[in-house]
């Protein structure tokens, strides 16, 4: 991460990125560092991007061999390919294409002895994101919290570690609605956080679906974790996962028929704001789809009914089959 820092502060950019791993927001930041440090805000016309596994290589390889249109660089994002764990012909193009594309990939998992990671390894620059350990998320909310000019107590960082878990992204979350709700006041105690920091199940679930949308295994799973350590009964975690999933069906088909968000909000009898994330949740998700997991969740539920299997691991296995296909 330093080093990717350190090639945007000097300029001296590589034209391949891999950037990998179970911590999607901070990779995402990144993805964002990389883009505007490479092309200018505002300029559509040389960034495109392409998502998922079924992207199609020749569009890719058409559009990295054409130069920039009115500028210095051309930006091709790849996410979530699976470039990096088959086979394809990729790596045999990157050193041919010129030096004005730049190509940033995300991906969940990687496998080392794969040739395009290797050619990315050798002519650009790979780089993993993994959990960070509790010193560094540590570290983070007392550095952060100094840049808005306020001290934080260390009994009021344990709460929050203790209880959002390893993700980095979900402290990130609780720490920017902190510092939101803090303006005013110069240090931040273990009362405050109590009383803004709201720690709902409902909250790491909705993550989940990210990360599963997303096909992260790693970070779907540490999720659900998370909430085990946070005494949070399988069967309740369940029930809510087959709430968001239905409400997900709904939304889905409310956007058929071209509803406005407003009127999706009262008729699900959620804020319009909550709504809008459940919209950003359906490019991840179709209809089909959806069904499928709905009709999976109540399968789990009566197999751990029947005795079929542990709450816990019927969980977890339900999950893992979400993130794998």
């Amino acid at each position: 991460m330093k080093t990717i820092l350190e090639h945007i502060k000097t300029g001296q950019l590589k034209n391949y990125y891999l950037i990998y791993g179970e911590e999607r927001a901070l990779m995402l930041q990144y993805r964002d560092r990389l883009k505007n440090a490479i092309c200018p805000e505002g300029d559509d016309m040389n960034i495109t991007s392409f998502v998922g596994k079924n992207i199609n290589l020749s569009e890719v390889i058409d559009l990295a061999n054409t130069l920039p249109f009115f500028s210095e660089h051309r930006l091709i994002i790849i996410e979530d390919s699976r470039l990096f764990a088959s086979s394809n012909d990729l790596a045999g193009h990157l050193e041919e294409f010129p030096d004005t594309t730049y190509i940033v990939f995300l991906e969940s998992d990687v496998d080392k002895r794969n040739k395009l990671y290797k050619t990315v390894s050798s002519i650009g620059y790979v780089s993993e994101f993994t959990t960070p350990s509790r010193e560094d998320l540590t570290a983070k909310i007392v550095r952060d919290c100094q840049k808005e000019g306020k001290k934080i107590t260390k009994d009021a960082v344990e709460y929050i570690l203790d209880n959002a878990g390893s993700s980095y992204g979900f402290v990130c979350t609780e720490l920017e609605k902190l510092l939101s709700y803090m303006e005013g006041k110069d240090s931040i105690t273990l009362q405050d956080v109590q009383e803004i920091c709201n720690y709902q199940a409902e909250d790491k679930i909705f993550v989940m679906i990210d990360a599963i949308g997303n096909q992260n295994l790693m970070l779907a799973v540490n999720l659900y974790h998370d909430l085990i350590y946070l005494r949070k009964p399988a069967i309740q975690i369940l029930s809510n996962l087959t709430r968001m999933v239905n409400i997900l069906l709904q939304v889905s088909e409310m956007q058929r028929l071209q509803m406005r968000s407003s009127d999706m909000a009262k008729k699900l009898g959620l804020p319009e704001r909550v709504v809008y994330k459940y919209l950003g949740q359906l490019k991840h998700y179709d209809h089909a789809r959806l069904l499928q997991m709905l009709e999976a969740c109540q399968d789990t539920d009566a197999g751990i009914k029947s005795g079929r299997y542990s709450e816990m691991i019927g969980v977890e296995l339900l999950i893992v089959d979400f993130s794998t296909n």
